[in-house]
């Protein structure tokens, strides 16, 4: 056995290997653990799932998720720590930052006022609602609920994260960014009819690179923002079809 601060910590033999700084900095993974760890009170969510894959209190070994867990924290090494250079350093945490977008909101909102007048607002309110649905779900129902820790905080992970934005004390799991973002722009590509197809697919590629920086920074795992679209894209097309039904932007001209 291997002691770590009078902490029985791993058993020798398992091809994964952990380092630890202070509690748990690094963990590189070869195959599902297998040691035994006996941390008091552990709050990782990649803990967790690591002793949900081995079989620990008694949860029935599955080898999918820990595949699955593992991938995840893979692709989120690469993503920060691997494909970076000093203009996605300034570029992504600009992207993701929300007042960035203010000017695009705005001319959204004159946009609508000034080719439709007052009915112009239904469509506006909708873009709230959406928005606030998504937010709503993600930041209070999902991530109370699933209790994943950000990487930049995650004590397997925390030290070897680049940190480009402040990490928050947040949870991970769903991103609110990407359910937000993914929201919004499902229901524009639903409801703006009147743009060209080609045209409406930037609005996803916008709610994408918003993605994509999340992981970038070091706040979300790509797993978060994964599961934040999906469940952004289904909000989306919930409340554009209500508003297509009800009144529609050609309705309104």
């Amino acid at each position: 056995m291997v002691l770590f601060k009078n902490r029985t910590i791993i058993k020798p033999g398992s091809k994964t290997i952990i380092t630890f700084v202070k509690t748990i900095s690094i963990v590189h993974v070869g195959r599902p653990l297998v040691p035994t760890i006996l941390l008091p009170r552990p709050q990782s969510f990649s803990f967790l799932l690591y002793q949900l894959a081995n079989g620990r209190s008694g949860v029935k070994k599955n080898r999918c998720m820990s595949s699955l867990i593992r991938y995840d924290i893979a692709l989120f090494t690469k993503i920060n720590g691997v494909w970076h250079n000093g203009f996605f350093d300034w570029l992504f945490p600009l992207l993701r930052n929300e007042f960035f977008w203010s000017p695009l909101y705005l001319f959204l909102v004159v946009l609508m006022l000034l080719n439709y007048g007052r009915r112009g607002l239904y469509w506006i309110l909708f873009f709230l609602v959406t928005f606030a649905i998504a937010d709503m779900l993600s930041s209070s129902v999902i991530k109370p609920l699933v209790g994943r820790l950000r990487p930049c905080n995650d004590p397997l992970l925390a030290d070897t994260v680049r940190s480009l934005v402040n990490c928050g004390s947040g949870k991970s799991f769903t991103s609110s960014h990407a359910a937000n973002h993914f929201a919004l722009a499902m229901f524009a590509f639903r409801t703006f009819l009147f743009v060209p197809l080609v045209w409406r697919w930037s609005f996803l590629l916008w709610a994408f690179a918003i993605c994509y920086a999340q992981v970038y920074v070091g706040v979300h795992f790509p797993l978060d923002v994964t599961c934040g679209a999906i469940l952004g894209c289904l909000i989306g097309t919930a409340t554009a079809s209500v508003f297509n039904n009800r009144t529609g932007l050609a309705a309104l001209a």
